[in-house]
């Protein structure tokens, strides 16, 4: 038989899970439009640079293209939001893959004649995948935002509660 306790562990981890999922795939998201957004003002700046050059246009053209093509040059090396994009769909993979199993468990806790160790055991395992997962994020320099985990976190409960609660 499953206690309470560890009944509420497994829900709880697959509400985090899910809000994970919902969360690193909006960074993900963001993160890939910004790459976009660089590079397409990178190419509109270059591209006016060229024009510039064959035109006869005003000099300070010449000076604005070659402006913007250093800034969003620089913008982009620093950013580096093509690999923080990659990182992030790495995670957002993981949570998936988490959340999948930890909906597993809670549709098979009544189900399944499982020891409330070994449900909790396996909770505790998901639950470092998940931690583990997440880590890695700060690691390539992305930070949270908060406001965006408010928004995850109700969409998610939401959704969760919708289907899975009992």
């Amino acid at each position: 038989m499953v206690s309470a306790t560890t009944r509420n562990a497994v829900w709880q981890e697959l509400l985090d899970a899910a809000r994970f999922v919902r969360y690193y795939g909006e960074l993900a998201d963001r993160h890939r439009r910004k790459r976009w957004t660089i590079q397409f003002l990178l190419m509109v700046a270059a591209t006016s640079g060229v024009a510039a050059l064959l035109d006869p246009l005003p000099a300070f053209i010449h000076q604005v293209a070659a402006a913007a093509v250093a800034i969003l040059v620089v913008w982009d090396f620093f950013g580096d939001y093509a690999r923080k994009a990659a990182v992030l769909d790495v995670v957002r993979a993981e949570c998936t893959r988490v959340e999948n199993q930890l909906v597993t468990l809670w549709l098979e806790i009544d189900a399944i004649e499982a020891e409330d160790s070994d449900v909790l055991r396996q909770c505790n395992t998901l639950r470092q995948r998940l931690s583990d997962a997440t880590d890695k994020p700060g690691q390539v320099g992305v930070t949270v935002k908060a406001k965006l985990n408010e928004t995850c976190t109700v969409d998610a409960y939401k959704v969760v509660e919708e289907r899975y609660a009992t």
